[in-house]
């Protein structure tokens, strides 16, 4: 597991989420944009959906690692290796089409590369005097070394290391999901996951962790916490 990217991003500015390829026990699944919800009026286009379903082929599911982790749950659809260069060709015509200079002004960074996972770790305000160290905070957070702490639980409660990831730390975790559950009440579902199956608490304490080293305070903006994770089979 490599940590790529671990950013700060205005939830008022952004309303949506491209959500990419996920390896992982040596199975391809791909995992395709969604509709983000967010405090934001701005509202995607509506063809945008029409894109968005085309992109995602047939079936999908939606799963929450925990709340704590992701503010919003995950659509993974689950595909053979055969769709892979599909699913790449229309996230590259999705791209050109939301972030040409006549539409949007999406960034291109919005949309990222098959062989990652987008996760949310979690929304905070930031006054603006103290976003730059906020910002220098999740760039210098080490996916790794938060995984190594986690897999440690009688250490003393998991101050979160920072700094260069830990060369000795050659285990990936591994995400298993079983089942399927509703999101919502029965009577009220319009989204169903498949739960993480989490036996020994590594998940949770892998996300706890993760969510209090970059925990805000009160301030005028709000931001959602992101971290990119590369995958590797």
């Amino acid at each position: 597991m490599i940590a790529t990217r671990i950013n700060l991003r205005p939830l008022q500015k952004r309303s949506f989420s491209i959500i990419s390829t996920l390896r992982n026990a040596g199975r391809a699944m791909e995992a395709h944009p969604f509709e983000r919800l967010s405090s934001s009026k701005a509202k995607a286009p509506a063809d945008w959906g029409r894109q968005i379903r085309r992109i995602a082929g047939q079936s999908a599911v939606f799963f929450p690692f925990y709340a704590v982790m992701m503010g919003w749950p995950l659509a993974i659809a689950w595909v053979s290796e055969s769709r892979i260069g599909y699913l790449t060709r229309s996230l590259a015509s999705f791209k050109a089409d939301i972030t040409a200079p006549h539409s949007s002004a999406v960034p291109e960074s919005a949309v990222r590369p098959p062989g990652t996972l987008h996760l949310t770790l979690g929304v905070m305000t930031l006054k603006d005097e103290v976003l730059h160290q906020a910002v220098s905070t999740l760039r210098g957070l080490s996916l790794k070394a938060v995984l190594e702490e986690a897999r440690a639980p009688t250490a003393t409660e998991a101050a979160v290391v920072l700094g260069s990831p830990n060369p000795s730390l050659d285990q990936n975790l591994q995400v298993t999901l079983k089942g399927i559950q509703p999101l919502q009440p029965p009577a009220q579902c319009r989204v169903i996951y498949a739960p993480p199956v989490d036996p020994s608490g590594l998940l949770r304490r892998f996300g706890e962790m993760g969510a209090k080293a970059v925990e805000g305070s009160d301030g005028d903006m709000v931001y959602e916490v992101e971290a990119e994770v590369r995958f590797e089979d």
